[in-house]
Parts: C-alpha cells; structure tokens; sequence
C-alpha cells in the first residue's frame, strides 16, 4: 500500500509527514514526539460548519480515535490531524464596539471564522469584501487558510478585529 503525506498541526507551523493508511493514529502520533498530553485532544480534517451554516454559536466535533487506522479516520482524503490542542476555542471578534463570541474548534480555518464575523455582525457582502481579520495583540493579519489551533499556540481563546485589508501601494 502506497504512503500517504500528511500535514501534523501541533502548537506552531505544521510539519509534512509520511504514514501507510493501515498505521493506527496512537502509533504515527508516538513516532512523530506528538501524542496529546492530559486535557488535549486531536482532530482529523478541517470544520467547516461556521462557514457552510454560520447561525450557531458552537461546532460540534468529536475528538478523533486514537485506536483507528488513518484509513478509518478518512485521513487519506482529510490529510490534515490537528494534535495538542483544546477541545475548543473561543473566539472574539470585535468591530465598530461590538465583540461577538463563538467557540469553534481548533481546526476550523480562519476563513470560517471571517464568514461568522461577518454573518453575525449582519455585513453586507459587498460593503465587507475587504475586511479581514487582525489578532488582538499582535495586529497579524493571518492567511485565510490558516487554522486557530496554529494561531492559538496551546490557549483556548482568540481575538481579533475585522479591519479593513490594507494593500501596499503599487499591490496589484
């Protein structure tokens, strides 16, 4: 049976792995130094609930079972495990003095999180197109793709602003 690459996401960048799909989870997890230690937890894929249905105020995911194989967790379609981090993260957007919260979960992608912000806060799609979403303190703003439990570094909470996007002049 052919490897299969996968992208690890722990605390930090995401590392590239190689894994057979009949490797059992607890097991790629063990050689890679990335089992979830006591309250973390891991999940396979990405969320995308808030984006396709951004009416709720919480995801709803069930951690991943570490005693399947990659196969059986649909990893070699997912590709992506998300290990160490918090079974969820609640996050704040703020905007025009308002600050909404939702929990979302750690691997949920920063674009879900811009589709809820604007949903909520009732942001014509025309009018909003060029807003984003800057972290709070940093004033990062982080690539759409990106997922919170790589923004999230271990906590369980994040904020942001929705900003307008600033372009470079010359930016095409």
């Amino acid at each position: 049976m052919n490897s299969i690459e996968l992208f690890l996401h722990g605390a930090g960048r995401p590392v590239v792995i190689e894994a057979q799909p009949s490797d059992v989870l607890h097991d790629v997890l063990a050689k890679h130094d990335a089992l979830p230690r006591q309250g973390e937890f891991v999940y396979i894929g990405e969320v995308r609930h808030a984006q396709d249905n951004p009416d709720p105020e919480h995801d709803e995911q069930v951690p991943a079972d570490l005693a399947l194989t990659l196969k059986d967790l649909g990893l070699p379609d997912k590709r992506h495990i998300h290990t160490r981090g918090p079974r969820v993260i609640a996050v704040t957007v703020e905007f025009n003095g308002q600050s909404p919260h939702r929990v979302f979960g750690p691997h949920t992608m920063v674009e879900a999180v811009l589709v809820w912000a604007k949903h909520r806060l009732h942001i014509d799609p025309v009018a909003g197109a060029e807003l984003v979403l800057e972290m709070v303190p940093s004033g990062e703003v982080p690539r759409m793709d990106a997922y919170l439990s790589d923004l999230a570094l271990g906590s369980a909470e994040l904020t942001f602003k929705l900003v307008k996007e600033v372009n470079p002049q010359g930016a095409v």
